[in-house]
């Protein structure tokens, strides 16, 4: 099920345009399932090699211990100019901040970085951050590191168990150690598609869960010039819908039980509007013959 960056694609391209017209290379170490994070150490070697800045998304790796120690590898065998990660996934905080680290020394990206919005920016991220960290203490930090771990694992078997009762499965990511995904093939309806199952996110948000992702797979969407098929998935014409959500940093049993009993209930009566959406469609497309005439 899980989808993975084409490394073979990016050399053929950088062989076939030629390094020197590559602004940079940019792979991610954490993100939303099904998509499993990319092999970073082949990424660096590989700017090592033909001496392309590469950039990696570590949205949430700071709380994984094993991404952080193959950033860590990476950075020490081959090419690592920048890690980018999200202050609210990672530490707790409101959502607006990123951290923007640099290895080896190397300050001239942050410097530059930070010349682009003087007296302008907020502090507000930095402030927050600040508070946070203070407040946990490094033991603080690490203890909420190792809960999380351990609740992966909780997380996984009993969303596997709701799964199986909605006839559903949870999606084979297990490259991805934060973000899974639940399929939701047989919640689409013959009236509206795929299209309808947004919906279902709709409803997770107003019954307090929040951070889920509803992906139909069939969205499209033009960024930059460049248009999407499926967008939000990863990649085009995904074979399965589903919805994707994280054990992060902060979770805890008593939030999980509560996370997978709503979910529960919110399925069933999501099934339950599929299924009057389609008596009520099956009734307006039949014609009495008698009627026809």
């Amino acid at each position: 099920d899980e989808v993975v960056a084409d490394f073979e694609e990016v050399q053929r391209q950088i062989d076939t345009r030629g390094a020197h017209t590559i602004m940079a290379i940019v792979c991610t170490a954490s993100c939303f399932a099904p998509r499993r994070p990319d092999n970073v150490m082949k990424f660096a070697e590989l700017s090592q090699k033909y001496q392309v800045p590469l950039i990696v998304n570590n949205a949430y790796g700071c709380q994984s211990r094993i991404t952080m120690k193959n950033l860590t590898s990476a950075a020490r065998r081959g090419r690592v100019d920048g890690i980018i990660q999200s202050t609210d996934k990672n530490f707790m905080v409101p959502v607006g901040g990123a951290i923007l680290a640099t290895l080896n020394g190397n300050n001239a990206l942050v410097d530059s970085v930070s010349k682009l919005y003087p007296g302008r920016a907020s502090c507000s991220a930095v402030q927050d951050l600040f508070i946070t960290l203070l407040s946990m203490g490094e033991a603080g930090y690490l203890s909420l590191l190792k809960e999380r771990e351990e609740m992966l694992g909780y997380f996984k078997t009993h969303i596997h168990t709701v799964a199986a009762a909605h006839g559903e499965r949870l999606l084979d990511t297990s490259g991805n150690g934060i973000s899974l995904a639940l399929s939701l093939d047989s919640f689409i309806s013959t009236s509206k598609g795929r299209e309808g199952l947004s919906q279902l996110g709709g409803m997770l948000f107003s019954r307090a869960c929040s951070g889920t992702r509803v992906v139909t797979c069939v969205k499209k969407e033009t960024v930059g010039g460049m248009n999407f098929v499926g967008y939000g998935a990863h990649m085009d014409n995904y074979p399965v819908t589903y919805l994707s959500f994280a054990c992060a940093i902060g979770i805890t049993k008593s939030e999980v039980d509560t996370f997978v009993a709503r979910l529960d209930k919110t399925l069933k009566e999501f099934r339950k509007k599929v299924a009057t959406m389609e008596s009520k469609s099956g009734k307006e497309d039949f014609t009495p013959l008698d009627a026809a005439a």
